[in-house]
């Protein structure tokens, strides 16, 4: 007999689209694409016991949280990624690009050989696990390639192959099975648990969590503990994953459509590594926002245009929470389409909209572009100063109110060449 780990009936960590079988079976099974192909292969499976079975759709936080759930149970060995590959995401190939080659360390891009990017991935990067983790992956399982390529797998074989090799996973070590797929040749048979212990990590359970996710190359969504930790998560993003794009600027690195949600943004850290890192400089910024003053050597500031250009907005909005605090018109304008469609120098957070719920204020603010390597932390904490007036003259006026979070919605997140 094999040596088996102990662990809980429900042992997954992370939430997705999956099946529990047998917990103490050597095999996973992953389908990309949740066609009707992929979801009779897992009913295949399920039937036959194995320890989980599911969709793994996307190449880099549906992966890293089939990873997780894969380390939480060391008795698994096998990962059978199986059914048609998922056109846009290719999470199949990341899979099994991942446990051949692994990662660059540094960027934690999927390598497709030696040194070697897969490009063709959009999304395959591993951003929110440790290097330590993928490689206790890339140890503890064999992954097996059975997508359907039209030749040797096919759509008619597929669930066959998929049996098959299931069956081997399972085989006393005496009496292990030697099969050669995709001119590979595995020897299966289950070898027992690869530790005595679960390996246990997390990367979205629980909002205290911290995480990146790319939904596609025109859309990624981070969520971040503190300013600091947004501008230390994204930068690196931006920096290899950016295209490079030439505006009437110059040179820039270009992420398009990034979401960026911060939990705690009263978090204080001024990143070191920000070049423009003078709290007292960024002090005045914030005061000269709320206040509606003007910087010296600029045509203009936010705060002219909330509190001047169109009439005291700021004033109105905090009168308007006031009347009806669940109001979702809170909404303040900082872009003139009179004005900004003809300028060269039109403002970059175009509207500010402001929310309660559950006693806290949150805001939510909307860039055009967003010189992030050089100003993400003034206009980060510029809105916070903007949440932090807002909360003060609420309970001032006896409406008892709490800081809640900042999220910014930004078209262009950009470095300057």
């Amino acid at each position: 007999m094999v040596f088996k780990c102990k662990i809980p009936d429900n042992w997954t960590v992370e939430p997705g689209i999956y099946y529990l079988g047998n917990k103490l079976h050597p095999v996973a099974v992953f389908v990309p694409f949740d066609d009707d192909i992929g979801k009779d292969i897992i009913k295949h499976v399920v039937d036959m016991g194995v320890a989980i079975a599911g969709f793994c759709k996307t190449a880099n936080i549906g992966l890293e949280k089939a990873i997780c759930n894969i380390l939480a149970n060391p008795n698994i060995r096998f990962v059978i990624v199986a059914g048609n590959e998922c056109p846009g995401h290719k999470s199949g190939k990341a899979i099994i690009n991942l446990w051949r080659y692994g990662v660059n360390p540094k960027t934690k891009r999927i390598l497709c050989g030696p040194n070697k990017p897969c490009d063709d991935i959009p999304t395959g990067y591993i951003p929110n696990l440790p290097i330590e983790a993928i490689e206790r992956f890339r140890r503890q399982v064999t992954v097996i390639d059975l997508i359907i390529d039209g030749k040797e797998v096919t759509k008619e074989n597929v669930i066959e192959f998929v049996v098959k090799t299931v069956h081997a996973c399972v085989q006393e070590p005496w009496n292990k099975q030697v099969i050669t797929i995709k001119g590979i040749t595995y020897e299966l048979y289950d070898p027992g648990a690869f530790d005595k212990e679960p390996y246990i990590i997390q990367i979205t359970k629980g909002i205290e969590k911290s995480y990146i996710e790319t939904l596609s190359d025109t859309l990624t969504v981070v969520i971040s503990q503190s300013i600091a930790d947004a501008y230390r998560q994204i930068l690196p993003l931006i920096k290899y994953f950016g295209k490079d794009v030439v505006t009437h600027y110059g040179k820039t690195k270009e992420l398009l459509n990034v979401v960026i949600h911060i939990l705690n943004p009263l978090i204080d850290e001024i990143p070191s590594e920000y070049p423009l890192a003078n709290r007292n400089y960024i002090e005045k910024y914030c005061k000269t926002l709320v206040s509606g003053g003007h910087i010296e050597g600029y045509e203009y500031s936010y705060g002219e245009r909330l509190r001047r250009k169109f009439g005291d907005q700021l004033t109105k909005l905090i009168d308007k929470l006031c009347s009806d605090i669940s109001t979702r018109q809170g909404i303040i304008s900082l872009w003139s389409p009179f004005e900004d469609l003809d300028s060269n120098v039109s403002p970059c957070i175009t509207h500010i909209q402001v929310i309660v719920r559950d006693d806290k204020v949150h805001l939510v603010a909307f860039f055009r572009s967003h010189d992030f390597e050089k100003a993400f932390i003034h206009n980060t904490f510029g809105l916070r100063e903007l949440m932090l007036y807002i909360v003060n003259e609420l309970n001032r006026k006896g409406i008892t109110v709490k800081p809640g979070t900042i999220t910014m919605y930004i078209t262009s997140c950009h470095m300057y060449l």
